[in-house]
């Protein structure tokens, strides 16, 4: 078999699976199963493929048929541009989630010179944090994960990305232990209904941490945790952000005025949907 056929055979079976980007996961896969690079896949086609390689190909795309997700076959992502490494402690990082970057870098844009000091609640993979200390360069982050397990990834990508002398991780139960003084807090909280889980897609509901999913009864246990500690964790005229699951905006929003908190600033996603909800201490 030839480079070009294994790579046709593989975009054939996750195109008939219903994998949208069938081409493109098709070819990480192969680089994958080969230790080709992306050049190759294009110049080299009839260049022969070994049986083991082939073999492994097949178990990786089956893999991918199964519902398992590229980067957890892969064991890396890629967000906001960061390389970084996925393991089964954390959420994927998704492309919704850089809605989140893109509204701190709308908001506090003025201020991307300037020594802020960043908080990112759950922080998981590191993926916040990573993208937002690599956007604010003179700033100085901390992430809290509750799982020790997340904390040692998000770790990983701090170092990884050249990151890790300007950030910090704790494993503990949100803000507990922190004093305060922050002028960015972001968070990507779990907040689907405990109830609906199992009526995510298999992506999600099989491979992401229910630790990282489950918000409660309604979806809303995380934020009525850490919105009531905003006024003291946030800098006079710091912002808070964080992610809204469809339909939630509105919650949300209401929870953050029971705190003091008034003119929320929403941002869409990708696909139109209010994603990320932010708002500004002025008290």
């Amino acid at each position: 078999m030839t480079l070009g056929e294994c790579l046709r055979a593989a975009v054939k079976k996750l195109e008939t699976s219903g994998v949208a980007m069938s081409s493109l996961e098709a070819r990480y896969l192969l680089c994958e199963a080969g230790d080709f690079t992306q050049p190759q896949l294009l110049l080299d086609t009839e260049i022969a493929v070994s049986p083991k390689v082939a073999q492994l190909m097949d178990t990786l795309v089956e893999r991918r048929v199964r519902g398992e997700p590229l980067s957890r076959i892969l064991g890396h992502a890629e967000f906001w541009g960061l390389s970084l490494t996925v393991t089964p402690a954390v959420l994927d990082p998704r492309g919704d989630t850089e809605t989140l970057v893109r509204a701190a870098r709308t908001l506090m844009g003025e201020r991307l010179e300037e020594r802020l000091r960043i908080l990112d609640l759950g922080t998981g993979s590191g993926a916040l944090l990573c993208a937002l200390l690599s956007e604010f360069k003179a700033s100085w982050g901390v992430g809290v994960d509750i799982s020790f397990a997340a904390s040692v990834n998000a770790k990983q990508n701090l170092m990884l990305n050249g990151l890790d002398g300007r950030g910090s991780v704790l494993s503990g139960d949100w803000s507990k232990s922190l004093i305060g003084g922050f002028d960015l807090i972001i968070s990507n909280p779990p907040y689907i209904e405990h109830g609906a889980i199992s009526e995510l897609a298999v992506e999600v509901r099989d491979y992401d941490p229910a630790l990282a999913l489950d918000g409660g009864t309604d979806g809303y246990d995380c934020y009525r945790e850490i919105i009531p500690d905003l006024p003291r964790l946030l800098n006079s005229g710091g912002w808070a952000i964080f992610e809204a699951g469809a339909g939630q905006a509105g919650a949300i929003k209401a929870t953050l005025e029971s705190s003091g908190f008034t003119d929320a600033v929403g941002f869409e996603d990708y696909g139109g949907h209010e994603r990320a909800i932010a708002v500004r201490k002025s008290f």
